[in-house]
C-alpha cells in the first residue's frame, strides 16, 4: 500500500481537496468493484475527508467479495468465512479514477483497489486485481488490451419497487415492438435519453457512439 503520508500528492487528490474546501463537494464516494461487478463501498462527508480519515485507504468487510447476488454469504470461500471471521480490508483509493457525478449534488466518486492491510498486498480474488494481472500477461505475451464499454440498457414503464410489491410480473417495456435505431421511439424517450448524455460527459465518461434505441 502506498504511503500516503510520505509521497507526492497526486494532482487530483489536490483537486479534490480544493473542491471540498470551496463547498463544491462534500461527499466523496470511494468504491470497489464486488464480484458481482457492482459497485461497493463508503461514503465520506467532505470535512472528515479533509482530516484525513481516508489518508490511509477506507476499511470495508471482508465479507463484500464472497456473497452472492442477494449480498448472502454462501459456505467454501477460504480467504472469508465464519470460521475465520469476518475482517476488514482495505479500499486504497486510486486518484487518477476521480470522477465528479453531475447525478448526484456534491458527491464525487473514486475507484479502489483493495487491499491487505497487514500485508500491503492486493487481494488476489478482487476483480480490478485480476483485471491487472491479465493485462500484465498479455503485455508480457507484446499485446496491448484496449476496451470499449457500449452504453446498453432496457427502459421499462414500472419501477423495481412496483414489480416486487406485484410479485414479479413481466415487466412492461417502454416500446412495444422492435425500434432498433427508430428515431421516432428515441424522440419518445428523448428526455431521458438526453439526461444520461449530459451527465455521462461532466463525469468524463466519453462515449464514442450517440445513444440509439432498441
Amino acid at each position: 500500500m502506498s504511503d500516503h503520508g510520505q509521497a507526492k500528492k497526486h494532482p487530483r487528490l489536490v483537486e479534490l481537496e480544493q473542491l471540498v474546501r470551496d463547498g463544491t463537494i462534500d461527499t466523496i464516494v470511494v468504491a470497489i468493484t464486488d464480484m458481482q461487478g457492482r459497485l461497493m463501498g463508503k461514503r465520506v462527508q467532505g470535512q472528515a475527508f479533509l482530516d484525513g480519515v481516508i489518508s490511509h485507504g477506507a476499511h470495508f468487510c471482508t465479507y463484500l467479495l464472497g456473497t452472492d447476488m442477494e449480498m448472502n454469504t454462501p459456505e467454501g470461500y477460504k480467504l472469508m468465512n465464519w470460521e475465520t471471521g469476518y475482517g476488514d480490508w482495505i479500499a486504497e483509493p486510486i486518484w487518477d479514477q476521480l470522477r465528479i457525478l453531475p447525478w448526484l449534488p456534491g458527491t464525487a466518486m473514486v475507484l479502489a483497489d483493495t487491499i491487505d492491510e497487514e500485508s500491503g498486498e492486493e487481494i488476489p480474488v478482487s476483480p480490478r486485481t485480476i483485471l491487472k494481472r491479465q493485462v500484465e500477461r498479455a503485455a508480457k505475451a507484446g499485446f496491448v488490451l484496449k476496451a470499449g464499454s457500449e452504453f446498453e440498457f432496457y427502459v421499462l414503464k414500472d419501477s423495481w419497487e412496483d414489480l416486487a410489491d406485484r410479485g414479479w410480473p413481466t415487466p412492461r417495456p417502454f416500446g412495444h415492438y422492435n425500434e432498433d435505431y427508430h428515431l421516432l421511439q428515441a424522440t419518445k424517450a428523448e428526455p431521458l435519453h438526453r439526461l444520461l448524455r449530459n451527465q455521462i460527459f461532466p463525469a468524463q465518461w466519453d462515449p464514442k457512439l450517440g445513444i440509439h434505441v432498441t
